[in-house]
């Protein structure tokens, strides 16, 4: 928990300094899901670094993992790297991750794809009201 408040009081430039070097060996996923999301739009290209690093060292990314690093891709303004993210996912997804990801298209005012996105959580009985403000915030 220390590591989390220490994470979210430090600014960009430190908190690539310091948690860009973490060792993801003594980590579990939850500590790394709890880590990608509390990045941020500061943090965005650390929350695709430790998605990147759980990976590599087998570290189970879930739809939690992909759902911080969509929120933190969206809040930056990266809308295509949360496309990425979102697209690439084989597990599927929540309606966290499809949230996330109506959020980063209307930030970015991709409209259509922000109306395609809800369209299709309705159809899947995904949409709820966090996806519909969302889209209209």
């Amino acid at each position: 928990m220390l590591l989390l408040v220490t994470y979210l009081v430090l600014g960009s430039t430190a908190k690539k300094e310091i948690f860009g070097g973490i060792n993801t060996r003594k980590m579990t996923p939850v500590m790394c899901n709890s880590l990608i999301s509390a990045c941020g739009a500061d943090g965005w290209e650390l929350a695709l670094a430790l998605l990147k690093t759980m990976d590599e060292a087998s570290l189970e990314r879930d739809l939690w993992s992909f759902s911080g690093a969509i929120k933190a891709c969206g809040e930056a303004g990266h809308w295509e790297k949360a496309l990425a993210l979102f697209t690439s996912k084989a597990l599927g997804f929540n309606e966290v991750m499809a949230s996330s990801m109506v959020s980063a298209c209307a930030k970015a005012k991709q409209w259509q794809l922000t109306l395609r996105l809800i369209a299709s959580m309705s159809r899947l009985r995904l949409a709820n009201a966090f996806s519909y403000s969302a889209a209209i915030s």
